[in-house]
Parts: structure tokens; C-alpha cells; sequence
């Protein structure tokens, strides 16, 4: 029996190479589409042209996305793609790894294993997504700007991390509220660095407050067309009740909801207790907004949260839902049927065991537990 882990672990090896390598080779030879789109869009801001406009071609995010992509400019296309998909696969291994510490040492093989199977993460490495770059940043963020009792440097360098996180304002945004229960200063130094470099991308263009406008308008265009080969979504449920202008509405108050949520935590910086948050709102990030299939990177912190959960409540409940999360997410978006009218069966399955996971870590976040590592941890809270 105590092989199991360990064979279940490489078959989860093996069929996520069957995903990953094709999809690495793919971003090598073409580019990956939306990293090429991103860099020459990005371009254009640092060459005083705005980007932002209509047709195909205008650009579907914020200034602040790309300041930040300013750097992948200089290199070259082939450059950029290696440097993106060396550091995709790192910082997965990265989450793997850090699955594996949370997990009982039995689960820890298959939880590394795991972040590499979730077949959104081979679907965005071919594009050249933003998916793992921006959870791997909220995740590092959060853990570092929790603390009680964090230095400047810390604040300075998670909050940096936060605002790359949020070059996909609607993958990261939702774990920025994780920051309101601590102090002020990492919130602070979020906003305002955000703000920043918004003014710095508004300022390369030079037409006041136009580009945002542009932008959200096209934002919205893109959420209303995008949403029709989307799934497990509510703007992807809207749609397919006819009520397409209410997507905008419908996020920002289940933003809202757990805006309030957010606020009634208390101040805590237990790391067991925080990846059961990180888990919690992965879900609500997955489903709050438009997301693509490859935005099932986000789950792999439902994971993290639910081996949580199952080392300190329930194993037996929260290790089933991590293992049918695990195999529902193996499948390509082939299988998804996104093309058909109704909801597949495979899209509403995946649905229905995220929301089964967020509810045993709602239930988890709301339990007590001894903390874990948290000697000389007490006191009160710095700034």
C-alpha cells in the first residue's frame, strides 16, 4: 500500500508529459500566440503608440499589463518564449512542491504530481497564458504580506509580486482581498504600485484618461464574445441564458460578497489556515469571471487547500474530492464540448466538485485548529 502514492504519483508524471511536452515544443515554434500578442502590444506602449483601439487588434488589458511586460520587449521572440516556458514549468514545480509540504507525507508524491497533470496548465503553456506566472505571483504575494510581523523589504517584495499577479486583473484580484484582515502597509504599497504603473502607461501614450476608456469598453466587448467558448463560469452561465449584459454586473457583486467575506476574517497568519483561504478563493476566481479552460491552473491552490484540509479535519472527504478534482482536470479542452449550445457533462462535473471543494474549505476555514510554526509568533501587529 505504500507504493500506491508513488505509482499513482507517475502515472500522473507520464500523462502530464503526454500534455506538457507537445504543448512546450509548440510554444518554441510558434511563439505562443498570446505571449507574442502581449510583447507587441507592449511594445507599441513603450513606443508612445497606444494599443488600445477597435477591431482584433486592440489590446484586451490594462496599461499597468503592459509596464510590466516592458522588459520581454528587448529579447527576442524565440528568447521570450524559452524564458516564459522554462519559467512556467519552474514555478509549477514550485507549486507542486509546496502542495507537497502542506499534504500527509502518504499524499505528498501525488499532490507534486498534480500540478503538473491539470491539463490547463500544458493548454496555457502552448498560448503563452499568463495562468501559472500570475497564481504562482498571488500565492508567493499573500504568503509573504500575511505575516504579522513583515519588514519592509518583505512588504516591498511581496507587493511586487501582487502587481505582476495582477497583470490578469480578474485571475488575481480576488486575492488581494486576502490582505485586508492584516496590516495596512502591504495593501498600501499594492494600490499604490498598481496606480503607478497605470500612470506610467497612461503617461507613455500621452491621451490622458482615453486609453482606460478604451480599454474597459473593450474589456467588455471581449468578456461578452469570450464568454461563448468559456465554461464553468457565470458569465459563461449568462450567456447561455441570454443575459449577456449582466456579466459585468453579476461579477462585481460576487466580488462584492466576498469583499464582506474578506473583511469578517480575523487577522491570522497560520500557514495551514492561509492555503485553506488560497484554495477557497481559487474557486471563486475560477468561476467569478470569464475564464478559458487553461485558467484550471488556479485549481491546482484548491488542491494545496484541500491536502490541507484533509491533514487537519477530514481526510477522508477532502482526499476523495482532491482525487476526482485530479482525474476530472486530466481531460483536454477537446472533451470539454464548448462548442455545443448546452453545457457538456464534463464542464458541469468540473463545476460541481469545485464547489463541493470550496464548501469543505469553507467549513475547514471556519474550524479551529493548533496552529503550525508559530513560536514567538504572538503579540500584537506591526504597521
Amino acid at each position: 500500500m505504500r507504493a500506491l502514492p508513488w505509482v499513482a504519483a507517475a502515472l500522473l508524471a507520464v500523462l502530464a508529459g503526454f500534455a506538457l511536452v507537445p504543448a512546450f515544443a509548440e510554444l518554441i515554434a510558434d511563439g505562443g500566440d498570446d505571449l507574442a500578442a502581449r510583447v507587441d502590444e507592449s511594445r507599441q506602449l513603450w513606443g508612445r503608440i497606444s494599443p488600445w483601439g477597435r477591431g482584433p487588434t486592440a489590446a484586451v488589458y490594462p496599461p499597468a499589463t503592459y509596464v510590466l511586460h516592458g522588459p520581454l520587449s528587448f529579447f527576442s521572440e524565440r528568447t521570450v518564449a524559452w524564458m516564459w516556458g522554462v519559467s512556467a514549468l519552474l514555478l509549477v514545480a514550485w507549486l507542486g512542491s509546496a502542495l507537497a509540504r502542506q499534504a500527509q507525507e502518504a499524499v505528498a508524491p501525488v499532490a507534486f504530481a498534480a500540478a503538473f497533470a491539470i491539463h490547463g496548465v500544458a493548454h496555457g503553456l502552448a498560448a503563452g497564458q499568463l495562468h501559472v506566472h500570475t497564481t504562482a505571483a498571488a500565492v508567493l504575494a499573500c504568503l509573504l504580506l500575511i505575516q504579522r510581523h513583515g519588514s519592509w523589504g518583505t512588504d516591498a517584495l511581496g507587493a511586487l509580486l501582487m502587481i505582476c499577479a495582477l497583470a490578469k486583473p480578474t485571475l488575481a484580484a480576488p486575492f488581494v482581498l486576502l490582505l485586508l484582515p492584516g496590516r495596512r502597509r502591504p495593501l498600501l504599497l499594492v494600490v499604490g504600485g498598481y496606480v503607478a504603473l497605470t500612470g506610467v502607461g497612461l503617461a507613455l501614450v500621452g491621451e490622458g484618461l482615453r486609453p482606460l476608456v478604451l480599454w474597459l469598453d473593450v474589456a467588455r466587448e471581449g468578456v461578452e464574445f469570450g464568454a461563448q467558448g468559456s465554461y464553468a463560469n457565470v458569465h459563461a452561465l449568462t450567456q447561455w441564458l441570454g443575459l449577456d449584459r449582466a456579466n459585468t454586473v453579476l461579477s462585481v457583486a460576487l466580488l462584492g460578497g466576498l469583499l464582506a467575506w474578506a473583511l469578517s476574517l480575523p487577522d491570522d497568519d497560520d500557514l495551514d489556515r492561509t492555503w485553506i483561504r488560497l484554495g477557497l478563493v481559487a474557486v471563486f476566481a475560477r468561476v467569478f469571471a470569464y475564464h478559458q479552460s487553461y485558467d484550471d491552473a488556479l485549481l491546482i491552490l484548491t488542491l494545496g487547500g484541500l491536502v490541507t484540509a484533509a491533514r487537519l479535519h477530514a481526510p477522508r472527504p477532502a482526499l476523495a474530492v482532491f482525487g476526482a478534482i485530479v482525474v476530472a482536470q486530466l481531460a483536454p479542452p477537446s472533451l470539454l464540448g464548448l462548442e455545443s449550445p448546452t453545457p457538456g457533462v464534463l464542464p458541469v462535473l468540473r463545476l460541481a466538485l469545485w464547489l463541493a471543494a470550496a464548501w469543505l474549505l469553507w467549513r475547514a476555514q471556519q474550524s479551529g485548529y493548533p496552529r503550525r510554526g508559530t513560536e514567538g509568533n504572538g503579540g500584537g501587529q506591526d504597521t
